[in-house]
């Protein structure tokens, strides 16, 4: 395919959507599907429309070392909708994204230093890491990209020119056994996608590179963005069910605007339980506002249902695990970290925020925007977009593509204690206290971001 803008191969053309049944039957099977099982879960009084379903995968980690892995991999992966068609093609999606995220061929991984390479290479001085203070810690677990003689690399593609461009493997797979003298930061899935096209695929994986990076920034910075109100002109561009969840008399539903230099809509959306202390938050990047809005509330409701579950001590846990340096914490620590009411204090600047727009007149203000014109806002800027094919042939043979995408000068999104896993390197904060027009910090917020 080619387009002014990016160069995709001709593999990306359109192709005919793959059915979910004949999706469903190739994937999950108990004995040697891809996907062990996927459960439905049980829909809630909150939330009645809202469907929910979890998959345990097969260890993809056997595949490149027949042997048990060193380090995790996701054995797990979720999906909600407003629909149970939405709901299952969501879970597909990741269990397929997850899989194919720690497959790989050690014959496709090659070592050399950078100078010794040809051909483009991914900036790694424009991977934003950490500050100096972060690295002089003797218990600091990541290495200077200056004290490291050579790296393990893959080959992927830059979307701009087509051209391959060397990879730090470290950064595309899960579970990949690298010395840790080269280990730069957390390997964690931003930017990795599946589509049922290879273009539907790298559209979305740069969407969750731009979420996670205005929302990383914005906890880190406490910035109060705008609140978002509701109101009755807009209401009708979402969906019924998402328009039920906002009249649940169980739980309130706030959403916020995040914007970017790029153009594109990013959404945060938290539920809060009325009667019991509980939140759950959610974030989407789209094209449009509503979309982002309809997604980022379904991600809400889905945490919140999800925390539900959660036994008191997940919460004590949490607390450990978080306040504790250099032990790593995930997704569910983080989501459960925000389950005590005495933690409200540290997430007031967010749900006390003082500014407030109907939807409608943000609506107004904002520039039409498309993938296309994100994508040149960001070369514009000087940033580098690459992607790497990373479809295993199980998963494409059922008609799906997964890849993961990578912007270079993103802040990523991080777990864990602060202080040692949160990308401290300041250049991208600034950019964005700048755009955002609000004072940079003499320190940056330490407390665990409630990002699920």
């Amino acid at each position: 395919m080619t387009n002014a803008l990016y160069q995709l191969p001709e593999m990306a053309k359109t192709m005919t959507p793959p059915s979910l049944a004949d999706t469903y039957e190739k994937l999950v099977n108990p004995n040697y599907g891809l996907i062990k099982m996927v459960v439905e879960s049980c829909r809630t009084p909150e939330f009645p429309q809202l469907h929910i379903a979890a998959a345990v995968l097969s260890n993809s980690a056997y595949f490149c070392e027949n042997k048990p892995p060193v380090v995790n991999v996701p054995l797990g992966a979720a999906g909600a909708g407003i629909d149970r068609t939405q709901c299952l093609w969501s879970t597909l999606g990741e269990a397929a994204e997850r899989y194919c995220g720690g497959v790989y061929d050690r014959k496709s991984i090659y070592v050399s230093p950078i100078d010794a390479l040809t051909g483009q290479v991914y900036p790694l001085h424009d991977l934003i890491l950490y500050a100096d203070s972060q690295y002089q810690n003797p218990s600091f677990p990541f290495q200077r990209i200056e004290d490291i003689s050579q790296f393990s690399w893959v080959s992927g593609h830059n979307l701009f020119d087509g051209e391959p461009v060397h990879l730090p493997a470290q950064l595309v797979y899960f579970g990949l056994q690298v010395s840790n003298k080269e280990v730069l930061t957390q390997t964690v899935s931003t930017g990795l996608a599946c589509g049922a096209t290879l273009n539907n695929a790298i559209t979305s994986g740069l969407r969750e590179i731009l979420e996670r990076d205005v929302f990383t920034a914005m906890w880190l910075l406490k910035y109060s963005p705008v609140e978002v109100l509701m109101d009755a002109e807009f209401l009708p561009q979402l969906s019924p069910g998402v328009r039920s969840f906002l009249d649940s008399s169980c739980c309130k539903i706030k959403v916020w605007y995040l914007p970017d230099e790029f153009g594109a809509v990013t959404v945060l959306a938290c539920v809060e339980g009325v009667h019991s202390y509980r939140l759950g938050f959610g974030a989407a990047t789209h094209f449009s506002l509503a979309a982002a809005c309809e997604k980022a509330i379904v991600e809400a409701c889905h945490t919140w249902t999800w925390s539900i579950r959660f036994p008191l001590e997940t919460v004590n846990n949490a607390n450990d695990k978080l306040s504790t340096y250099g032990v790593s914490g995930d997704s569910k620590d983080h989501v459960s970290y925000y389950l005590a009411p005495d933690k409200r204090e540290e997430i007031a600047f967010l749900l006390e925020s003082k500014q407030s727009i109907s939807a409608t007149s943000l609506e107004q203000q904002i520039d039409e925007t498309s993938f296309e014109s994100v994508l040149q806002r960001i070369k514009e800027s000087g940033r580098s977009v690459s992607w790497i094919e990373m479809t295993t042939t199980d998963v494409a043979s059922v008609g799906l593509h997964v890849v993961k995408v990578f912007v270079s000068k993103m802040q990523p999104l991080y777990f864990g204690n602060a202080d040692c896993y949160a990308n401290l390197d300041e250049r991208r904060l600034r950019e964005l206290a700048r755009f955002w027009n609000i004072e940079f910090p003499t320190e940056f917020n330490a407390s665990p971001h409630p990002f699920p």
